[in-house]
């Protein structure tokens, strides 16, 4: 079954202080994504800057992750609308798609909301989609890493590992030939889409998850 694995960069962190569609969300800078068959062949790729709308900036802590500027951001790239609807052009023909944690949906969502005008609500059905299943990393990733909170959470239980933190548990030194490559060193949402990618398959090799079942029990 195809899969449809999706990097992104923003300029900023999802707000679930504020509403979906309240302008102060994070906007695209850059996107990556790719179709791939249950046979891990590659049936469509794309890898797009994505223009930042003028009264937006790039906050800084983003900036520090993916070197893209609140200038270089407003000259050049696709607009956001192209974006969200190529992306949902692609999750057409997908029956799962990979992220890591539930940010890549929810962001898409919110500048749908904010870009799409009177489209919106047909676009968010066609992104919500019941026909797909979104497979969260993150899940089985929590309880092959177990990092202890620090300090401890009374609750108990494991803290969420970052991409990087669970790429180097599951990819090993296979890790480091993902950030060597030249394209995902000069793209943040080309870096994180393959490293998701080979997450994804490494997971599912070794058993630890199956499409379909994500959030089922992990063994260490």
């Amino acid at each position: 079954m195809t899969c449809l694995i999706i990097g992104l960069a923003t300029t900023d962190l999802m707000r679930h202080d504020l509403p979906l569609d309240d302008r102060g969300q994070p906007w695209l800078v850059d996107i990556a994504a790719e179709l791939m068959a249950a046979d891990g062949r590659a049936v469509d790729i794309i890898k797009r800057t994505v223009r930042l709308p003028r009264d937006t900036t790039v906050k800084n802590g983003a900036q520090d992750i993916h070197k893209i500027s609140t200038r270089s951001a407003r000259r050049s790239g696709a607009t956001q609308r192209w974006a969200c609807f190529t992306l949902i052009e692609m999750l057409n023909e997908a029956r799962f798609a990979i992220s890591y944690s539930g940010m890549t949906r929810e962001v898409i969502s919110s500048v749908i909301t904010r870009i799409a005008g009177n489209d919106a609500g047909q676009w968010l059905s066609a992104w919500q989609r019941a026909g797909v299943e979104w497979i969260d990393l993150r899940t089985p990733a929590t309880q092959i890493c177990k990092l202890p909170y620090d300090p401890p959470n009374a609750l108990g239980g494991y803290r969420w590992p970052s991409r990087a933190e669970a790429a180097e548990k599951v990819l090993g030194a296979a890790y480091g030939d993902i950030a060597s490559d030249e394209m995902a060193q000069n793209s943040a949402a080309w870096h994180n889409m393959k490293t998701d990618r080979w997450l994804y398959i490494a997971m599912c090799g070794r058993g630890l998850i199956e499409a379909g079942e994500p959030n089922r029990e992990v063994a260490a």
